[in-house]
């Protein structure tokens, strides 16, 4: 994963964001005005520079597309998937063509 030097307002952001979402809570024992240097953030699940002010970039776009979301999610999907092997980092690509799968599947109603 990438180092970056992430402010305090963005990683408490994220925190919430991941709260919402189930996931484990990030420990955050920094005060406002302070950074946390050489936190490691999640280029896949939760690059930080689609995160401003606790608005999550893909929660903006479904709440704009609304029924076109999974073709969106699945248009991404190739997108990583085509470039992979183009960019320097195939893994990463592919780990977010996985991300943009599995979220155009939890969007679809169950099997029945």
């Amino acid at each position: 994963m990438k180092e970056h030097l992430i402010d305090v307002e963005t990683a408490h952001a994220a925190a919430e964001v991941d709260r919402m979402r189930g996931k484990t809570q990030r420990v955050l024992p920094f005060k406002e005005g302070e950074f946390m240097h050489h936190a490691k953030a999640d280029m896949v699940n939760s690059p930080p520079h689609y995160n401003k002010y606790g608005v999550e970039c893909i929660d903006a776009i479904k709440a704009t597309l609304d029924t076109n979301f999974i073709a969106y999610c699945i248009g991404n999907a190739m997108k990583y998937i085509w470039r992979h092997s183009y960019k320097g980092k195939p893994k990463e690509d592919l780990r977010k063509a996985v991300w943009y799968l599995n979220r155009a599947i939890d969007e679809l109603p169950d099997d029945t």
